[in-house]
């Protein structure tokens, strides 16, 4: 009995062995028995459709139709013809095109993978191929340790881009035929679509490393594929399928071997509903049915009731017109809604006429900061607003002045398909504070002479993409800005540790950590307290007490013409350790009480302090400035004193662990514990408007008094309002 024991407790010790080396082999990159399998379909997803919905009607003949019709087809070529600053963007596409014909077609040996998976394991960061003589793969190097990486997943990415630049050299092409009629271009896209029909199928479907869900044959996941069909598949085979070079056997061999299976692949998709990747799973919908003449397909993307266009834009975007996730997401699931709804306006159905779809086109405009771009919380690097893929398509339906400000001013080929075939001029946007309760933030914008843009977050943490940085805030002001999210403004893989500890953590954001730790994941918004836009000195305010077990944090933030004030109370029965974090672009950022060298917490108790670099450490009972050089001038960050506090200066990392930012934190212990600050900029050369910043709370009353150049401010808080005694000032005047 105890021989027995003994030789399977040896079996169960070598299979423990056996699986952890495999394991330890998958985290390093190597190529395991099970990375590259052909992995079946999951279970389709059966359509879902309503009783009844309205009939389906398809053009007649041999097209172009659902990209371009006859009309839009004389629009381009009449635009092409005239000559002038209308026709250099359409010539320089044909220009383009006479140079991709002449370069032979290589298709890659297998699909793609996704690039957050192209990183060095090591240093996490992006890698950058390198090729032999003949342009094929050697390896891939890390620019940081220098150490090569090769093989599966890494060969995949770079696949990828190799199929993405394929498609790209397509629609070109199938553009430069639109416009010309010449047939050397028809015949170019019909061998690239033949060449991929004659390969789909051979191409496997493999899982990755990191993520292990069941790839499609060119693209890493389905949504990728919903957009190969409708951004590059869909259009160029519309625009040239019906010249001569294409044969039935052509057509049936494309629509039969990849568009088919492509929807059969969108079928077995997870993701549905309110996800932006079901966007992307309607418009190869759509696409695929009015290509192959599937009229349950295009039902399905419009009208199906298990997340068709019509429901998508009625269930998932804020009652203010935001897709959740924040405006990187609203951006590209709006490209795939758009690429919908022209394909409907195309076969005489309006998409454009459903309410929350048009707010979402009107949304970017007001809510654009002073740099251009929109305010970047969660997975979003921030997305600058003019010319963005979908403006010149809203302009069209709507033809309302406000969204004119996101049109680029020159003519372009998505200009003159919509139908504007002048320049623009360049029109300012005249934005006002905004509040977006459902969505889950509010912007305030200040007066002269600094003009600052705060937008701060207190929104529910509402998808994979949402970072734990409730009641955090950006800033803009003095024409740059002064305070970040740090965001997504990265190319990085998104489980890797830096992205989970630091720039999804609470402190990569402007925000309090409580005892070294991020904040809870909550599926409610933080409680709106108040939002006031009028007056010299608008202001807004929010709590919550579901980030910390036992805390309740409240912040205001009041926005003067010369500086913002920021005001946090936090409240516990227990003692906590408060860290109030703040990070700015620019150089330098000093205190003078922070002049030891320290070293970071243990990573067990603050997960994301390890990414911190250049640490300097103090003590100080007095008021304390951060002053960071930036621009001719300085950001100057007063912070009352209220008790004992710690302070750490470093630097953060932005868009990657090399660049970096300047980055304080400000650490209080207790039960009650309230921050206030002033921040300000401060031009080379002219003197600080701020002087100091006194705290005062006794009782259920906090009152805060900032002394500046022109006298006092003063801000009382109650436990029902937040009162604000502003005294004069010249730049009112």
């Amino acid at each position: 009995m105890t021989t027995i024991l003994t030789e399977q407790m040896h079996k169960n010790s070598l299979k423990f062995r056996l699986w952890f080396v495999s394991f330890v082999f998958f985290l390093l990159g190597g190529v395991s028995l099970f990375a590259q399998e052909e992995i079946p379909l999951r279970k389709p997803n059966a359509p879902k459709l309503p009783v009844v919905y309205p009939e389906i009607v398809l053009p007649e003949g041999s097209g172009p139709h659902y990209y371009v019709n006859a009309e839009e087809v004389s629009r381009l070529q009449t635009a092409y013809e005239s000559g002038g600053k209308v026709a250099k963007s359409l010539a320089n596409i044909v220009r383009q095109a006479q140079f991709a014909v002449g370069v032979p077609i290589t298709f890659p040996p297998r699909g793609g993978l996704h690039s957050s998976l192209y990183h060095c394991p090591d240093c996490q960061r992006k890698l950058k191929p390198v090729l032999d003589e003949s342009q094929q793969i050697e390896h891939h190097r890390c620019g940081k340790c220098d150490k090569h990486w090769s093989g599966f997943p890494y060969d995949d990415v770079y696949y990828t881009k190799a199929h993405a630049q394929n498609f790209k050299r397509g629609l070109l092409v199938a553009k430069a035929f639109t416009l010309t009629n010449e047939d050397k271009y028809a015949e170019f896209v019909r061998d690239l679509l033949v060449g991929y029909a004659d390969r789909y199928r051979g191409y496997k479907r493999t899982k990755g490393i990191l993520s292990p869900g069941r790839y499609g044959h060119i693209c890493s996941t389905d949504h990728e594929a919903g957009s190969l069909m409708m951004q590059y598949l869909g259009p160029m085979y519309d625009m040239t399928g019906h010249h001569p070079c294409f044969t039935s056997a052509d057509h049936r061999h494309l629509k039969g071997d990849m568009i088919e299976p492509m929807m059969t692949y969108f079928d077995t998709a997870t993701m549905r509903g309110k996800s932006n990747h079901h966007s992307f799973h309607n418009a190869g919908y759509i696409w695929g049915g009015v290509l192959t003449g599937d009229k349950t397909r295009i039902a399905q993307a419009i009208y199906g009731t298990n997340g068709g266009f019509i429901e998508q834009v009625r269930t998932a975007p804020s009652l203010e017109g935001l897709w959740p996730g924040g405006y990187a997401y609203h951006f590209y699931a709006r490209r795939a809604l758009v690429r919908t709804a022209e394909v409907a306006r195309h076969i005489d159905i309006d998409l454009y006429a459903e309410p929350q779809f048009k707010k979402m086109f009107f949304l970017p405009a007001q809510e654009v900061m002073p740099d251009g771009f929109t305010p970047n919380f969660g997975d979003d690097p921030g997305k600058y607003v003019v010319g963005r893929l979908g403006s010149e398509e809203g302009y069209a339906a709507y033809r309302d002045p406000a969204l004119i400000p996101l049109l680029s001013a020159e003519v372009t080929w998505e200009s003159v398909l919509a139908g504007r075939t002048m320049p623009l001029q360049q029109v300012e946007f005249e934005n006002e504070s905004i509040l977006l309760p459902d969505g889950g933030h509010a912007i305030l914008r200040g007066r002269e002479p600094a003009s600052f843009s705060l937008a701060m977050q207190f929104g529910k943490y509402g998808t994979s993409h949402s970072h734990f940085d409730k009641l955090s805030f950006i800033l803009y002001g003095n024409g740059q800005q002064l305070g970040l999210d740090s965001g997504k403004r990265h190319s990085v893989d998104y489980e890797s540790d830096v992205h989970q500890a630091y720039y999804r953590g609470t402190i990569g954001h402007n925000a309090i950590v409580v005892d070294g730790h991020p904040q809870q994941r909550n599926t409610n918004n933080c409680e709106l307290l108040e939002f006031e836009a009028e007056g010299v000195i608008p202001y807004v305010g929010a709590a919550s007490s579901e980030l910390y077990d036992g805390v309740r944090q409240v912040r205001w933030l009041a926005v003067a013409p010369e500086y913002v004030l920021v005001l946090d109370q936090l409240h516990s029965n227990k003692e906590h350790v408060y860290d109030w974090w703040y990070h700015c672009k620019g150089e330098n950022g000093t205190v003078e009480q922070a002049n030891s060298v320290g070293q970071p917490r243990k990573e067990s108790v603050d997960p994301g302090l390890k990414y911190i670099a250049d640490i300097q450490r103090g003590n100080a009972s007095e008021n304390l400035l951060w002053e960071v050089s930036r621009n001719a001038g300085q950001f100057r960050l007063t912070l009352a004193n209220e008790s004992e506090t710690s302070v750490l200066t470093g630097t953060g990392p932005l868009t990657s662990l090399d660049k970096r930012v300047p980055a304080v934190r400000f650490t209080r212990t207790g039960k009650d514990v309230t921050f206030a600050a002033a921040l300000e900029f401060v031009d080379q050369g002219q003197e600080p408007f701020v002087f100091s910043i006194q705290v005062f709370v006794k009782e259920e009353k906090t009152s805060v008094t900032v002394s500046h150049a022109n006298g006092n401010d003063r801000f009382v808080l109650t436990s029902d309002q937040f009162l604000v005694l502003d005294g004069p000032r010249t730049s009112r005047e």
